[in-house]
């Protein structure tokens, strides 16, 4: 439609011209009758002028071709910028994302090193609390008492046997500690509750008292070992105390151990408690 609009146009103007030229050459025609009927007679010859349609034609055609081409390359232009501003939203999204994962990283990086070093300070604190019972001979002694136990009695303690009621009573007690600082109570952790069961009798067999166990490491390394994942994670131990009240009262009247109790980030809690020699372990975690 557009290329037939170029065409009329063109015809009218070439026609329009042609007849401008005609009457031109009329004009002069008139004249030089005239000038023969006044002067000499003379015969003058007026030429055919013809419209080259074909030429016309081809003229709309590169006009029209031309523009298409332009028109072409304005669309691949912008389809290229289109692209271009999609892959640097990419990018920017892809840098976003790696320093989104960076920073988690570094988080977790910094929580495994700012548990750890409540773990020392516990640990720490446990020491001293070790030295202070090792001149209880009452607790000694039956410690003594204890460890002469049959080889058969202690084969028979070496499985876990699941959640105790001594366990029960020290979660009781403990979250009753936190209940008074305004504190939701821990969950019991079944899982988590083995591990530190499992602790405690390592430390029995084993005859130690610290954090770091020599079969199986931090306690945080321990929890990994037995399948316990976890975000935050802190220990309490202690040794010679023969009830659940006055073991959580030892642990709330260390500053480390009272720390870890209280610790608002904890959600779950594991207890394991060896009679022989009364060893307690609390393993928090969220």
């Amino acid at each position: 439609m557009k290329k037939k609009a170029y065409i009329v146009f063109a015809i009218s103007i070439l026609i329009a011209s042609v007849l401008f030229v005609s009457g031109l050459l009329g004009q002069d025609t008139k004249e030089a009758a005239n000038t023969y009927e006044n002067h000499s007679p003379k015969h003058v010859d007026i030429k055919d002028i013809t419209i080259d349609a074909e030429n016309i034609v081809r003229f709309v055609e590169v006009r029209e071709e031309e523009e298409r081409l332009l028109e072409e390359q304005e669309q691949l232009r912008l389809e290229e910028e289109r692209l271009e501003k999609e892959r640097i939203k990419k990018e920017e999204e892809l840098r976003l994302e790696e320093v989104r994962r960076k920073e988690q990283e570094q988080d977790r990086i910094e929580e495994e090193k700012r548990a750890e070093q409540e773990q020392s300070e516990i640990d720490e604190a446990d020491k001293r609390e070790d030295e202070k019972q090792s001149n209880q001979s009452d607790d000694n002694k039956v410690a003594e008492e204890e460890s002469n136990q049959t080889t058969e009695e202690n084969q028979a303690e070496i499985n876990y046997q699941g959640i105790s009621s001594f366990e029960r009573d020290v979660v009781t007690y403990t979250n009753a500690e936190r209940v008074k600082h305004g504190l939701p109570e821990l969950k019991i952790d079944s899982k988590l509750s083995e591990v530190a069961w499992y602790k405690s009798k390592d430390m029995e067999v084993n005859s130690y008292f610290s954090h770091t166990s020599p079969r199986y490491g931090s306690p945080f390394e321990m929890m990994k070992d037995f399948g316990v994942s976890y975000t935050a994670a802190g220990e309490n131990i202690a040794m010679g105390y023969p009830d659940a009240k006055s073991v959580v009262n030892g642990w709330m009247n260390s500053e480390g151990h009272r720390k870890n109790i209280l610790n608002e980030n904890y959600t779950h809690i594991g207890v394991g408690f060896v009679q022989n020699g009364h060893y307690a372990t609390q393993m928090f975690m969220r």
